[in-house]
Formats: structure tokens, sequence, C-alpha cells
């Protein structure tokens, strides 16, 4: 949920009139906006094991230190058996999107070891899942009473509703191949910030990229418009100081 707690920390801030320190935004491929008939159904599948069984037995989820070792071996048998490797790779691409590059793969089996090793809150996958079934960008749901002590009215607070809030610029980066999250609910993102601020959204899009090569820069095509739009508020900035000595 990392591209989706950029806006809420921007509608925070402005909230508390207090500062955000922020000049300009890129998101590659953000959370937020979730309709149902664009979700991967296996996404369903897994968000209702997490809240309807997981989440009744426990309020933290992470995985035994011996699963995690027989996930590495594993990882480094696939290291050198390229078919296998590649077969899996294939299987990845089909669930997160992209082509089927093994590199990502092995990187996202990195990362997750962290990730379920160290373990996270149900509150995540919980909040994953409302945003799903509400299909609206907004925040945690306690119920009525917690919801009217936390936010002062009865339903969560909708951040959708309040991008007239988001004072910079945000780019998105957006893949016509991510499986994970659709192109479709990205636009949304950017329609509903386009409609507070026209001048603050934007949007590059890409094909035969999967959310796992946005993730770690698998592809020269997204590196280069990264450094591009980077470079280009870096200058911006320049001129700006310049401009006010």
């Amino acid at each position: 949920m990392g591209g989706m707690t950029l806006p809420i920390y921007l509608i925070s801030k402005a909230n508390k009139n207090e500062p955000s320190n922020l000049y300009h935004a890129i998101l590659m491929s953000p959370a937020g906006f979730h309709t149902k008939q664009r979700v991967t159904p296996y996404l369903d599948a897994i968000g209702k094991c997490f809240v309807y069984g997981i989440a009744k037995v426990t309020d933290h989820f992470s995985v035994p230190e011996i699963i995690i070792e027989l996930g590495a071996k594993l990882k480094t048998e696939l290291d050198v058996m390229p078919a296998s490797r590649d077969l899996i790779s294939y299987c990845s691409s089909l669930v997160v999107g992209g082509n089927s590059s093994g590199t990502t793969f092995m990187q996202s089996a990195q990362l997750m070891r962290s990730v379920l090793q160290f373990g996270f809150s149900m509150g995540i996958p919980k909040h994953i899942y409302q945003l799903y079934q509400s299909e609206k960008f907004q925040a945690f749901d306690y119920g009525e009473a917690m919801n009217q002590r936390m936010y002062g009215t009865a339903e969560p607070y909708a951040y959708q509703d309040h991008f007239d809030l988001i004072g910079i610029p945000i780019t998105l980066f957006i893949s016509m191949d991510d499986r994970l999250i659709r192109a479709d609910d990205v636009l949304r993102f950017h329609e509903t910030l386009k409609a507070a601020h026209p001048t603050l959204a934007r949007m590059k899009v890409f094909s035969g990229i999967g959310h796992c090569d946005f993730n770690y820069l698998q592809h020269e095509m997204v590196r280069s418009e990264l450094t591009k739009e980077l470079q280009k508020q870096i200058n911006r900035r320049i001129r700006e100081a310049k401009t006010c000595q």
C-alpha cells in the first residue's frame, strides 16, 4: 500500500493545516481504488481467506522461520534450474502481469521473505478488502460506533471526496498489463484528482509492465521515464529558487 499512503498523508496534513514538505510525487500503479468487476478473481479469494479466516484467530500474520528457510532453499534450487525458474516466473506473470522475466520473481521472493518473516498487522489486508468491497478510497472502517469516535461520522473518512486538499502535482505511472492494480482503477485516481485540480493530475502509460516490474524498475523504459520526470522536477525547483533570489 505504499503508493496509496501518499495521498492519505497529503490530505491528512492539509486537514491539520500543516505543510507536507513535498513538491511533486510520482506514484507507480498505486492502490486505493478497486472496482469489483476489474479486480482479478484470485484477489477476492485471498481477501476472504485473510478477513474471514486468519483474522478471526490472530491480529498479526507471519510465517515460522522453518518455512522461511525452506522457501529460501527452494529459491536457491530454482536459481540453477532455468526451466523450473522460468515456469514459476511465467505463473507469477499471470498473477501480477507483465512479462515472464525470472529476475523480477526472484527479487520478489527476497522481499516476501522479509515481509513474511517479520509479519504484518491483519489490519492491512482487512483495509484493502474493505476498499474492494466498498469500491471507495476511504479510511479503515471500524464500525459505526468507533468510526464516530475516530472520524466524527458513522462512515469512514472518504479520501476520494477530498482530493481537492492535494496541493502538489502527482504523476501516475500506469501499466495496461498490471494484473494486481488494474489500469482502469489507477485511471480513476487520475480522473478524481483531475476533477479537483486539472493542472496537478499527470500520467504516463506503459504496456508489457507488471506490478513487480514497477517495484524493481526492471525495464529500461520505466527507468528512463522516471529519470526524466525526476530531472524535470529538479530543474523546475532550481528555476524557482533562482527566481526567489
